[in-house]
């Protein structure tokens, strides 16, 4: 071969490989600053590391839902309860890592293998009743924490559960339907919320399990009161973990699982030959250190967290000084990118940022002239933060710059 011909052939060949290489790396590689990030459900733990120049997240939690209790051709087991939809800003450190829980939906009821089981993080089960119907079983809990579940010990914590920064709780499952007319089985709660009393219509001689309570801020939720003939009370929840439905030698319907979440909803109460009852949903949870908080029901979303770093920025402290008729304002943004300070008779300004930085307020032209003149000056500053990755947001601050004015010659 001609070596001109060689040397181009041997040069497309690294070309390619290097683009096959860089593409590779695209497929893969995480960016270091993205904007928003969503995990869902897999049944594991997920590490969510905080890019550069991040100092605050905001953050979307959903918990599962719970299993419907065992169905018949004719009639139904109890509804499941859903889980919380929670929202909050969280002040975080570049390079902390947090661990992601997201919570499993709970298993329906049914003479299948896992019938009944409690969804991943803290789902309360509900156990096989003898005629193989059991009730739903508890949705799991979703939650962010800083120490991972899997750690032998936690350096800022007891344990990981206490290292937990939000919960979204989950909602409790469905009660077995009962085989006296086949009422129907009570339904679980949603997070936050008791679980339902199993119907007792057409129930001769036999009571219905009761629907377990809902965890608190304080206290798992306790377990549902059992239906008589031997029938069992639901177990309450405990911290993390939703109660699962008591166990009975007797032909007994069990109650729904509780939902995982800061403290676990308890299990719906078991009956014998009449219906058993729901199991109460989990409760929801933010840090002291957490902002903005606020939960609701959505049941159109499903169990999965997200992750916000594009968020907007906030005015700090002002101080001013009255030397030179200037100002300091402190401000606070969540990821890097460029800040600018403009207005009328005011110095503009452009830094590069990442975290907190400080602006100088300073006039000039005829603002600066009347400054030194009467003393003071009402001037208005807009500043615009661009991030790297996102739409750029603008603030209005109003600001009054006072000046000493020196004193005349006696």
């Amino acid at each position: 071969m001609h070596r001109h011909a060689f040397k181009r052939l041997r040069t497309a060949i690294t070309l390619a490989a290097l683009a096959v290489g860089l593409l590779s790396w695209a497929a893969f590689a995480q960016p270091a600053s993205a904007a928003t990030q969503t995990f869902a459900f897999t049944g594991f733990e997920q590490p969510y590391m905080v890019p550069a120049g991040v100092h605050s997240v905001h953050v979307i939690a959903v918990g599962a839902k719970g299993g419907r209790g065992s169905d018949t051709d004719t009639d139904i087991g109890g509804s499941p309860g859903f889980g919380a939809r929670i929202e909050s800003d969280l002040p975080v450190t570049p390079g902390q890592v947090l661990f992601i829980e997201v919570g499993g939906t709970g298993a329906d009821g049914g003479g299948v293998a896992g019938g009944g089981a409690g969804g991943f993080n803290g789902g309360g089960s509900s156990n096989d009743g003898v005629f193989g119907h059991p009730g739903g079983g508890g949705g799991g809990a979703t939650d962010i924490r800083t120490c991972s579940r899997l750690a032998a010990g936690c350096a800022l914590a007891p344990d990981t559960l206490t290292s937990r920064l939000v919960v979204a709780g989950g909602g409790g499952g469905g009660g077995d339907i009962g085989h006296e007319l086949q009422p129907s089985g009570g339904d679980g709660g949603d997070a936050g919320k008791d679980g339902q009393t199993g119907q007792s219509m057409g129930c001769s001689g036999t009571t219905p399990g009761g629907g377990g309570g809902a965890g608190t801020q304080s206290a798992g939720g306790a377990g549902g009161f059992a239906g008589n003939f031997g029938a069992p009370p639901g177990n309450p929840g405990v911290s993390g973990q939703g109660g699962g439905a008591g166990t009975s030698s007797t032909n007994s319907e069990p109650g729904g699982g509780g939902g995982g979440g800061y403290f676990g909803g308890g299990a719906g109460g078991g009956a014998n030959g009449c219906a058993a009852g729901g199991g109460g949903g989990g409760s929801s949870f933010a840090a002291a250190a957490a902002s903005g908080f606020s939960e609701t029901i959505d049941v159109t979303v499903p169990p999965q967290v997200v992750i916000s770093t594009n968020r907007d920025f906030s005015f700090g402290r002002l101080k001013r000084n009255k030397r030179t008729g200037t100002a300091h304002l402190i401000v606070d943004v969540p990821s890097p990118g460029i800040l600018t300070l403009t207005g009328t008779g005011l110095v503009p300004q452009r830094v590069s940022v990442a975290g907190r930085v400080k602006l100088s307020v300073r006039t000039k032209g005829k603002a600066r002239r009347r400054l030194n003149r009467i003393g003071k000056l009402h001037v208005a500053a807009k500043v615009t933060y661009m991030p790297s990755a996102g739409e750029a947001t603008s603030k209005v601050r109003k600001i009054k710059l006072a000046k000493r004015r020196a004193s005349p010659l006696r």
